[in-house]
Formats: structure tokens, C-alpha cells, sequence
């Protein structure tokens, strides 16, 4: 019978045996020994658990002598070590994330009407974590251009040291420049719209008017006071190619090089609200095939934005003033590009409305055909989201084209669905 067995078997027979006055002596004698018996059983069971309890103290002992002989390792250890030890132990992993769309649209204009389905750019997002303070990103793109011909870009890569929340340096083959903003993303599903706008239109195809990628460093940090935070972009690029298409990743073109400033501050009696400013400066290398652009010229872009977001309501709103002194004819043009965006949340539900107006300056020679075309657009949508990772929109936009041949206004009607996967 094992120890609680006989214990069990004592209580029953102290409560349902007889009166003490009809105990034997022999019955008495037998119980003293029974319970004899259990004290030593007892006091075994206890010796037992102690000596556990010692060698369980002493193998915890042994692994943290050795968790801490891993993360701290001698100095005599160290020092012959490449890389250190504390390094190895941290493998990074690889993050892959995309983006694409897929759309239909249907353009009406008194020179040209055209209905297409289109398959927007797939854009794949890689990012990994070499250590707790040091991290990579690339991204690449595939699409198509005007002669529907596939292509593949290289959008971004870039590493970037973390010194502190004041200071973040990051060392770019390809970056998007710290503009403005909303000029950081490929993916149509991390915009409201389906159409970026069109100050923001990307080079090449796009047609855009400002430098949106850039090959070199970035100084960035944010500070958070009691009032505001204060955030800021401090760059120096390779700057401009001698087209508005070329982005110089391997060679710059002239010694000179574009610098970048932009502050941005978040106040807290509103919250939501924040505003900044952007300051870029260039020298864009001559391009001696074209008469015109046979000297360097220099470019001065400020810009600044206004912008309230919350869980539903967002207000956005952005202005750009792109100044060119060209050196092969001694004069100054001035380009204007703005826009102002709005929506509001019902659930899944989101209608948006977007004015956009570009006034290029006449005779650019760096801004020509066909981005030399004063444009104002109205473009009203609904963005509708089935899924988490899912959105659908309808749009509906009017282009008013100024110095074309004719009256070309255009009506496009749009429909496009967005996707992270």
C-alpha cells in the first residue's frame, strides 16, 4: 500500500473504529506505529525534494553562466573576432511584401478617344534587419511603357544606420527624394486615388515635372517636444540627368551636386495636422545635342504642404514653385504645380475628390513636349475596400489641356483594383 494509502486507511480507522474505552492495546499500539511509519515516509519525501531542489538550482546556475558567457563575451575573445560574436547570433531575416493593380479605362477627348484595360505595375518590397539599428530596402517594379513593351525598374536600395531617433543616415543607389508628402510609394493601394498627382507624376512615361528618385545620402530624425514633433531631411544627391527621364545611378554628369532640405512639424493641439516645407537645389547638366540645352542650368524647388489626417477624414494639400536659370540663353522660367485632395471614411467606403493645376513655364527648354502643357484637373472617385488587403475604385476625372493645337479637354472614366500581398 503506498504512503497515501495508508494514511487514508489510519483517518478511516481513528473515525469509523471503535471508542477509545473499546481499543485494545494491541489496536492502539499498531496506529502509534502506522503513524511512526508516515512521519518517516514523510520526512524521506521532504529530504528527496530538497535535493531536487538543489540540483535544479545548480543547472540553472550553469545556463546562465553560459547565456551570459554567449552575450558577453571576454575581451581577449572579442578582440581577435571578425565579425564580433553578438553579431552572428542576430540572422537576418528577408521580408518580401508586393503591390499591384489591374484597371480599365475609357477616355473621351475631341482628338483622341481610347478604352483600355491596362495591368498596372507589380512592385515588389524587400526589406531585412542586419541588426537592431541597421536595415536594408529594395524595391523593384515591373510594368509597361506607352509602346507596351514589359518593363522592369529598379526603384530603390538603400541601407540605413539608426544612431538614434535624432539622427538616421541612409546611403541609397536609388531613393525617392525626401519631397513634399506624399512621393514615397509605387503601390496604387497605398494611395486613395488611382492616379498620383500630377506634380508627382514619376519620371519617365509618367511624365513627371519633380525629382522624385535620387543616388546618394540622406541624414534624417525626428524630435518630440511637449507643443510639436519636429522631423527633418537633410540630402545631397547626384541630382538631375540632362533630361527630365534620366536618373543618374552610376555617373554624375557635372561636378555639381543637388542638396536637399525639408522640416516637417506635427502640432498637438490639433492632432492630425501637420505642415512643412522643402528647399532643392541643383545644377542640371547641359545636353549638348539639344541647341537649347547646350550649357548647365540651375534649379531652385520650394515647395510646402498643408495636411490633416485622422481614422476617417483626410485633407491633403501641396504646393511646388520649380525655378529654372538657363545659362545657354541667360533666361528664368518658373513653373507652379499644386494640388488639394480630400476625403471621408464610411466604413469601407471612401469618396474622394482631388483639384490638381500645373502652369509650366512657356519655353522651358528642359520642360518640353508634351510636359510643357498648362493642365487643371478635377477628378472626383470612390475607393472601396471588400477586403482588408483589397481595394476597388471608381473614378471620374476632367482634364482641361491649355496650349495644344486645339480644344483638347478630356474626360476619363476609370475603374481599378489594388492589392498587398
Amino acid at each position: 500500500m503506498g504512503h497515501w494509502g495508508r494514511t487514508l486507511a489510519v483517518l478511516i480507522v481513528l473515525l469509523a473504529g471503535p471508542s477509545a474505552g473499546e481499543t485494545s492495546d494491541d489496536e492502539v499500539a499498531g496506529l502509534k506505529a502506522e503513524i511512526q511509519h508516515i512521519r518517516e515516509e514523510n520526512r524521506a519525501l521532504q529530504a528527496q525534494v530538497s535535493r531536487q531542489e538543489a540540483a535544479l538550482e545548480r543547472l540553472e546556475s550553469r545556463l546562465q553562466a553560459m547565456d551570459t558567457g554567449a552575450r558577453e563575451p571576454s575581451t581577449q575573445a572579442v578582440a581577435g573576432a571578425t565579425p564580433v560574436l553578438s553579431d552572428l547570433m542576430h540572422v537576418p531575416s528577408l521580408t518580401l511584401r508586393g503591390f499591384a493593380d489591374f484597371g480599365y479605362s475609357l477616355k473621351l477627348a475631341q482628338v483622341d478617344n481610347t478604352n483600355s484595360f491596362a495591368l498596372g505595375a507589380a512592385d515588389l518590397y524587400m526589406t531585412s534587419e542586419l541588426t537592431d539599428r541597421v536595415s536594408v530596402l529594395v524595391e523593384a517594379n515591373f510594368g509597361s511603357n506607352s509602346e507596351n513593351a514589359a518593363t522592369f525598374n529598379f526603384q530603390r536600395g538603400l541601407i540605413k544606420y539608426w544612431l538614434s531617433d535624432l539622427v538616421r543616415i541612409t546611403a541609397a543607389a536609388r531613393m525617392h527624394t525626401p519631397l513634399g508628402y506624399q512621393a514615397y510609394h509605387h503601390g496604387s493601394w497605398l494611395q486613395t486615388t488611382i492616379f498620383r498627382p500630377e506634380i508627382y507624376l514619376f519620371e519617365g512615361d509618367d511624365g513627371g515635372f519633380l525629382p522624385v528618385h535620387s543616388v546618394g545620402v540622406d541624414v534624417s530624425g525626428s524630435k518630440e517636444w511637449d507643443a510639436l514633433d519636429l522631423e527633418y531631411n537633410f540630402g545631397i544627391f547626384n541630382g538631375r540627368g540632362r533630361t527630365v527621364t534620366e536618373i543618374q545611378h552610376l555617373k554624375d554628369k557635372n561636378d555639381g551636386k543637388a542638396v536637399n532640405l525639408r522640416v516637417g512639424i506635427k502640432p498637438h493641439l490639433i492632432e492630425g495636422l501637420a505642415l512643412g516645407g522643402d528647399i532643392y537645389l541643383d545644377e542640371i547638366p547641359g545636353n549638348p545635342p539639344a541647341a537649347s540645352r547646350r550649357a548647365d542650368m540651375d534649379e531652385r524647388i520650394l515647395g510646402g504642404y498643408l495636411v490633416y489626417t485622422t481614422d476617417r477624414v483626410e485633407l491633403l494639400s501641396e504646393l511646388f514653385h520649380i525655378f529654372h536659370d538657363d545659362k545657354t540663353s541667360g533666361e528664368e522660367f518658373s513653373t507652379v504645380g499644386l494640388y488639394v485632395q480630400g476625403s471621408y471614411s464610411f466604413g469601407r467606403w471612401k469618396p474622394y475628390y482631388r483639384f490638381d493645376r500645373l502652369d509650366v513655364a512657356n519655353g522651358d527648354p528642359f520642360f518640353t513636349a508634351p510636359r510643357d502643357q498648362d493642365r487643371l484637373k478635377h477628378t472626383l472617385g470612390l475607393r472601396w475596400d471588400p477586403f482588408a488587403w483589397n481595394a476597388i475604385k471608381f473614378e471620374y476625372s476632367f482634364t482641361d489641356l491649355k496650349r495644344t493645337p486645339q480644344d483638347n479637354d478630356e474626360h476619363a472614366l476609370s475603374v481599378n483594383s489594388s492589392y498587398a500581398f
